[in-house]
């Protein structure tokens, strides 16, 4: 499905929210924002919600479930790739990958943008 912000979701990733809307039927729209913290900038905020407010902005990004952008968050997130991954020792995570970073910090929970962006 494509998107005007041309986000992008892999098979596993879908899969994963997916299941966790199964979980808790209540909340099926996945949001994701961008927030202003962590060690190198900005840090993706996923969650489950119940519906999309005013202030996000709704795209088709899978059939199965409902998907949101904080209106805040909106030019920051444009073409990230949201992925599902195994991790050591049995752990797996929602995985973002932003295609302007330009530095990702040692746990690979937060980002910068280059500086002339």
């Amino acid at each position: 499905m494509t998107n005007q912000l041309n986000i992008s979701i892999s098979e596993a990733a879908r899969l994963h929210i997916q299941t966790m809307i199964k979980r808790k039927p209540e909340t099926p729209c996945f949001h994701l924002s961008l927030k202003k913290t962590g060690c190198n900038g900005y840090m993706y905020m996923p969650k489950l919600i119940a519906s999309p407010s005013e202030s996000d902005l709704e795209l088709p990004l899978a059939s199965e479930f409902q998907f949101a952008v904080a209106l805040t968050s909106r030019d920051l997130m444009l073409g990230t790739r949201i992925d599902f991954e195994e991790k050591q020792w049995g752990l797996s995570q929602l995985t973002f990958t932003h295609p302007k970073a330009a530095g990702i910090c040692g746990c690979g929970e937060s980002f910068n943008f280059d500086e002339e962006e």
